[in-house]
């Protein structure tokens, strides 16, 4: 059975050792940034362990992350480009 509520500790020695092997690769910090956005948002960690776990994350995507959370207007309604559709294949 999987830990449903990771420690602390472990997400930093694992993003610490993944920063180690590949360095500071933006696919490893977004996927990070990514993963942990959905820990904290699913109830799965804390505010403190979110914020000790990314501390080792270069800052990127701060906008972005900040906008997928607060539930912002949609682009067109911003005068951005026209959002992508996405469709399922198979």
């Amino acid at each position: 059975m999987p830990n449903l509520h990771p420690r602390i500790e472990e997400l930093q020695r694992r993003i610490a050792a993944q920063l180690e092997r590949h360095g500071d690769e933006d696919e490893v910090i977004h996927l990070w940034c990514g993963y942990l956005a959905a820990l904290l948002e699913w109830g799965l960690i804390g505010d403190d362990a979110y914020n000790a776990a990314s501390a080792l994350l270069p800052r990127v995507g701060g906008t972005v992350l900040i906008d997928m959370f607060s539930h912002a207007r949609p682009a067109t309604e911003r005068g951005a480009a026209r959002p992508r559709v996405l469709r399922i294949v198979g």
